[in-house]
């Protein structure tokens, strides 16, 4: 019997898996969306309705999808995940889905990275931190190694420009040039920048560039030029090195690449990576304050040097805890102020307790109780009768009323628990046919209601 549903199952999977393939490929001919139809959106929503049964049917349809999917589709597909959020994200599920996620996303990424889609790659790590917990190593890079895949392409002295084409850029020296863009490498290789030689090259190239910062223009009609495009101000060609340098988004995003990297320079993320040695930490600080001082009147936006130190402290908070082997986090009781070391009072006997004994302490006791203790009683409410406790009931009986049967008060279970008590305490042989029967419990509570005046 077991295995004849385990059978059933990898049938129904293998019938989605194929069904989504066969989706996709007619969206490829007809050129629309994968998710346009809905067709693909409800095949999701089947593998979803199996999770009780088996939740891996869902991640691995997701899987293929993911996999088979164009950076619109994947936007979709994320959407789509977004929706269901609450069903996806919940520790069983989690415990389920962990590597057929991590296996699709890594994947996608790797994809959409090159095809340099920023919002697919975004919404594939943002669903990765609120699919994964927070003490899950799976979702953490501790050793944080970085992409060197992409080179950096600098132009030989030969490529310079000349005639009118030189005559209408602004002047910058190869020497310059290349050095600027050279310090590219140094980024892709963070663990070497710590090293002497490599931290005094890349301190002067910094302020080198600090210093032509400073002279560069910064016109109106430069910015209105780079605002009209938004890749080629980026590109790593000598020609165009010069406008570059005046405009104002292209230094802010140097500058911050070297502050951050002068912050991992100073505290390295990783033990394996040594920090700078104390000869070049008063270089560095001077460093990282010149730099974030560029960088704030570049952008001068209130608050963003505020904004800039929250982030380093957060990031060093991250850094921390990924060295500790990412624990989980618990936050410490706290002792009130009024707390003794002494050890807690005993507990209070209770009324009747075998161990208070007769004799004259229980009677000095007896003799503290005054009448003005006892009018408390009086406030408490007393039992309904059994009539009065049906009549609502009764009530919702009558046809002139008009009451709806799902919405009778003899189908909601806090009532019919508390009628199932009141009568087991007073008419006990008639609790078992009132149990059992809804109908039983209507007739009853007309039946008891009529004494009611």
């Amino acid at each position: 019997m077991e295995r004849r549903g385990v059978d059933a199952t990898d049938r129904r999977k293998r019938w989605l898996t194929r069904n989504a393939v066969e989706k996709v490929e007619g969206a490829r001919r007809d050129g629309r969306r994968l998710l346009a139809d809905g067709k693909v959106s409800q095949l999701l929503d089947a593998a979803l309705e199996e999770k009780e049964n088996d939740p891996s049917v869902f991640f691995d349809l997701l899987e293929t999808l993911l996999d088979v999917s164009q950076a619109e589709d994947a936007v979709d597909v994320f959407q789509y995940l977004e929706r269901v959020a609450d069903d996806v994200q919940k520790p069983a599920m989690v415990a389920h889905g962990k590597f057929h996620v991590l296996r699709a996303c890594t994947q996608l990424l790797r994809r959409m990275s090159r095809r340099e889609h920023a919002h697919a790659c975004g919404l594939a790590q943002l669903f990765l931190a609120q699919f994964l917990p927070m003490h899950d190593r799976s979702g953490t890079n501790p050793a944080g190694p970085p992409e060197v895949e992409f080179p950096v392409h600098i132009d030989k002295m030969s490529d310079k420009p000349s005639g009118k084409e030189a005559a209408a850029l602004p002047p910058v020296s190869y020497s310059f040039y290349s050095a600027f863009w050279s310090v590219q490498e140094s980024f892709q290789k963070p663990q070497k920048l710590v090293e002497a030689s490599t931290w005094k090259n890349f301190e002067r190239i910094i302020r080198k560039a600090l210093v032509n910062f400073a002279s560069s223009a910064n016109t109106e009609e430069r910015e209105s030029t780079f605002r009209e495009t938004d890749a080629w101000p980026y590109l790593t060609t000598w020609r165009i090195t010069g406008l570059q340098l005046k405009q104002p988004t292209f230094r802010a995003c140097f500058l911050l690449q070297a502050l951050v990297f002068t912050e991992y320079a100073l505290h390295p993320p990783t033990p394996q990576v040594q920090p700078l040695l104390d000869e070049m930490k008063n270089g560095a600080n001077n460093l990282k304050e010149e730099i974030l001082k560029a960088l704030l009147a570049t952008i001068s936006v209130p608050g963003f040097a505020e904004f800039l130190d929250n982030i380093f402290v957060q990031e060093m908070g991250w850094v921390e805890w990924k060295r500790a082997k990412c624990p989980s986090r618990s936050r410490p009781v706290a002792k009130s102020l009024g707390e003794s070391e002494t050890e807690p009072p005993g507990k209070r006997m209770r009324v009747g307790s075998t161990e208070l004994l007769p004799g004259p302490e229980a009677f000095e006791g007896l003799e503290d109780i005054s009448m003005g203790k006892l009018d408390g009683l009086e406030d408490r409410a007393l039992v309904v009768p059994l009539a009065e406790f049906f009549k609502v009931a009764a009530e919702q009986e009558d046809p002139d009323n008009a009451i709806e049967e799902p919405y009778k008060v003899v189908h909601d279970n806090l009532f019919r628990w508390r009628a199932f008590r009141r009568v087991s305490a007073e008419e006990f042989d008639k609790l078992q046919d009132l149990v059992t029967d809804t109908a039983a419990l209507k007739r009853y509570a007309c039946s008891k209601s009529k004494a009611v005046p």
